[in-house]
């Protein structure tokens, strides 16, 4: 799920100009959207701690530091995957998680 997380991240960044590690968890496990990305707080900083390795984003206390260039990558693949793929529940994921940031940022 750390593509759709980085996902998550760069679109946050569309919205705020500075993202934390906070702002990541409290969009992820809000109950209202009901993305079910993550069950645990502890998987969901197990993939942040892994997009850190591959040095998509960096953690400097609460804060993310990101790599755009590389975010990017992602965000255009995770855009993409259903037309290359043929299965269309990436697609519907991914506007699931649109809908969602729409309603956190009224």
């Amino acid at each position: 799920m750390w593509t759709y997380l980085a996902y998550i991240i760069y679109k946050l960044f569309e919205k705020k100009n500075e993202v934390t590690v906070s702002d990541v968890c409290g969009f992820v496990m809000n109950k209202d959207c009901e993305l079910h990305i993550y069950f645990t707080f502890e998987e969901l900083l197990s993939d942040l701690e892994y997009l850190k390795e591959l040095g998509i984003i960096d953690i400097r206390g609460n804060k993310i530091i990101p790599n755009f260039e590389k975010l990017k990558e992602i965000v255009n693949t995770v855009e993409e995957s259903w037309s290359i793929t043929g299965i269309y529940m990436f697609e519907i994921y991914r506007r699931k998680i649109v809908k969602c940031l729409n309603q956190y940022f009224k």
